[in-house]
């Protein structure tokens, strides 16, 4: 991933005083406990390259801007999917969306404090995450 990509991620984060940090990232379908694992118990690639790329995300921008964060923190996640069908249960993404966060942040995940809001129908397939302390 290019560093200017991640620019492009950080929809919103404030200046000075850290409040929040709000990324965006592209929707996979794969990113489910349901479909996490295969039959063998690996996780799948797909995933995993999603996780790790939230990850180093949040890593390069709370470093880029020399924050660090202390627990509890409040998270935030909104679901948009374009086309038709069924829309996908966020809840089920959560697993998924919280290892990556504790990877990103060094905060263990029992510390974070998690709602979301129901998925909508939207032009792009994206997930909004915002993180906030306490």
């Amino acid at each position: 991933m290019r560093l200017e990509h991640i620019k492009d991620m950080a929809v919103g984060m404030s200046e000075g005083r850290f409040s929040s940090l709000k990324v965006e990232m592209e929707y996979l379908p794969v990113l489910s406990k349901n479909a996490y694992k295969t039959r063998e118990g690996f996780i799948k690639r797909a995933c995993i390259d999603w996780m790790d790329e939230l990850a180093w995300a949040i890593r390069v921008l709370l470093n880029g801007q020399n924050i660090k964060l202390e627990p509890p923190l409040n998270i935030l996640v909104e679901l948009e999917v374009s086309g038709v069908g069924r829309l996908p249960d966020t809840q089920n993404m959560i697993d998924v969306l919280a290892d990556a966060i504790e990877n990103g942040t060094g905060i263990n995940d029992k510390d974070f404090i998690i709602r979301t809001i129901p998925a909508r129908r939207g032009d792009d397939s994206k997930i909004i995450i915002t993180i906030k302390e306490g």
